[in-house]
């Protein structure tokens, strides 16, 4: 057998133990068993934690002894190091106690008089040891990826939310007034026809550079999605001229920015909220900043939100009226985009793409629909109408002698809630005689947060179902990474931003993904390059115009038929 410790010349062994020849004894049978030991004998509180200031591989501690407590000895190794294996080798202790031990935090027991386990528990549990301490860095990675956007190194969305939320729930009439803004920008004329990744993480460095100049320490900056922002500024009062201060910083982020000494100009439009002026909460304070940056021309501007926008919101409200015919009419059509395995290049799997084909307003992209379908409740109608018809159309496929695919749907924050979510799959899947395994589930971290409880019972009980999940979005900059470890799910989705800029970067995500034993999926890959890139990272799925656009279902059932993947490109 290679010893775990070919690598080490010494096994670094603390012992809690009051005889020492007890603890001789335990250095010379590792010794016989392919270990060099270099230990240290402790057997008094204060000795321990002299000790613990010193890197250790294992400890090895008696249960019982007069000087201290084996269980205390536990406890305060397990305060100032989570991952160090604790093993208790004793004569006394009972299988009670040893299963109390183990459930307060040990890895396992060995009685003195079978010492022969030790060796072999010792490498079993410094290999656990070491898997944990890679699983705990990756978590935090991810909850500082939760919490900042990995480009900028400014507060994502959750973040401006949390402390906006605390800022109008602390508020009082003394204090001055709250600003919101929502900044979007548009690159307009430059010398560089595309930014490549390094100039265009500079851009979003000189904007990030302007806007802090702007708050000083009265405020907060995000940076919401590739090119928006939000901030708050707390540092007015409703006498001071607000108006004229935010035309200044749109001229100001305006000014066209110097990279590698070539000019880049931009449009800048900026909308405004107050608080109190008529925002219900955080949320809807940001919504009306950016329904009053939407409202501004595609030039450099500012407006603060008003009843005068309530044209906007009517137009919003008119086109979600107009949904509850869309179902009678048939308006909505059902696409699908392939998903192949990196490995092979076989189509897996699908991605089912909503369009809605409005007779007034012709095509409608699903990232318009979605969200006002989701405030007026025509989700439900339309989730069951989708699910439905994606299983019409496996068993259609199936009847044609193809092999079918799982086919993944996004769904959102609100129908994952929907109490009757599960019974209405299970039905569906009964009346077609479908495999659980024949959907993926793809919902947004974002969604998940609007109730992250009840998300989690959501989820872990569709996966008991049998039915695949999805986190989608993962690693965008207004994603919540920070508690991705408490959803339970098969994938994680890698965005096309990620794929634009420096594959690194979205193979840093992949690696973080599988230490979590998470399969990955990219989407947006429209190059050669990208696609060989993220092969070699060790990426699983892979779909985008590269390996094929989107495609009607006959056309789906011609590629499946004709040309299952192999993607060699």
């Amino acid at each position: 057998m290679v010893s775990l410790f070919h690598r080490k010349n010494t096994l670094k062994v603390l012992i809690v133990e009051d005889n020492e020849d007890d603890a001789l004894l335990l250095c010379r049978h590792l010794q016989r068993n392919g270990f060099s030991v270099q230990h240290q004998r402790v057997d008094t509180m204060t000795a321990l934690e002299q000790a613990l200031r010193q890197p250790w591989d294992v400890v090895l501690a008696d249960y019982s002894m007069p000087t201290m407590s084996g269980m205390d000895a536990l406890m305060k190794v397990r305060a100032s190091n989570l991952d160090i294996p604790f093993i208790f080798v004793s004569g006394t202790i009972g299988e009670e106690r040893a299963v109390e031990a183990i459930r307060m935090g040990a890895q396992d027991y060995v009685l003195k008089d079978k010492l022969n386990r030790l060796p072999a528990v010792i490498r079993r549990e410094i290999q656990d040891a070491r898997a944990r301490k890679e699983h705990r860095s990756a978590e935090q990675q991810m909850n500082y990826l939760a919490r900042y956007d990995g480009v900028t190194g400014l507060p994502t969305r959750h973040t401006l939310l949390e402390h906006l939320k605390t800022l109008i729930n602390t508020y009082n009439s003394d204090k001055r007034i709250i600003l919101v803004l929502y900044i979007r920008f548009a690159q307009l004329n430059s010398t560089h026809e595309v930014l490549d990744y390094n100039t265009e993480v500079q851009y979003l460095l000189e904007i990030s550079n302007r806007l802090q100049f702007f708050i000083q320490d009265q405020g907060l900056i995000a940076r919401l999605s590739t090119h928006e922002f939000a901030l708050i500024h707390t540092g007015f009062t409703a006498e001071d001229p607000i108006e004229s201060t935010v035309e200044n910083l749109a001229d100001t982020l305006s000014k066209p920015y110097y990279l590698d000494t070539m000019p880049v100009y931009c449009s800048v439009r900026i909308g405004v909220a107050v608080y109190p002026g008529g925002a219900f909460d955080a949320q809807d304070m940001l919504r009306k900043a950016e329904v009053a940056a939407n409202s501004i021309e595609p030039n450099t501007g500012s407006a603060f939100y008003s009843a005068n926008m309530s044209r906007l919101i009517e137009n919003r409200l008119a086109l979600q009226r107009s949904l509850y015919d869309s179902l009678a009419k048939r308006e909505f059509i059902l696409t699908f985009q392939p998903q192949v395995d990196m490995k092979t290049g076989d189509i897996v799997s699908a991605e089912a793409i909503i369009e809605w084909h409005n007779s007034e307003r012709g095509i409608i992209t699903s990232d318009v629909f979605l969200p006002l379908a989701e405030e007026s409740g025509f989700i439900f109608l339309l989730g069951e109408w989708t699910v439905r018809q994606i299983f019409h159309q496996l068993k259609l496929w199936e009847y044609s002698g193809i092999s079918t695919p799982c086919i993944a749907v996004t769904i959102t924050g609100r129908q994952l809630l929907e109490e009757n979510l599960l019974d209405m799959l299970k039905q569906l899947l009964e009346e077609h005689d479908l495999s659980p395994s024949a959907l993926r589930l793809e919902i947004t971290e974002a969604a998940i947060m609007q109730n992250s409880e009840k998300a989690a019972i959501a989820l872990r009980e569709i996966k008991q179902a049998g039915i695949k999940v999805a986190l989608e979005n993962f690693g965008s900059s207004h994603s919540n990474l920070a508690y991705l470890k408490d959803f339970v799910s098969d994938f994680i989705t890698i965005g096309a931003n990620f794929l634009q800029g420096d594959i690194d970067t979205a193979a840093d995500r992949i690696a973080m993904a599988h230490k979590l034993g998470l399969q990955t999926i990219a989407k947006g890959i429209d190059t050669a390059a990208q696609y060989a890139a993220l092969r070699n990272a060790g990426c699983d799925l892979a779909q985008g115009n590269f390996i094929s656009g989107i495609l009607e279902p006959w056309m789906m059932r011609e590629k499946l038929r004709n040309a299952p993947g192999h993607i060699t490109k």
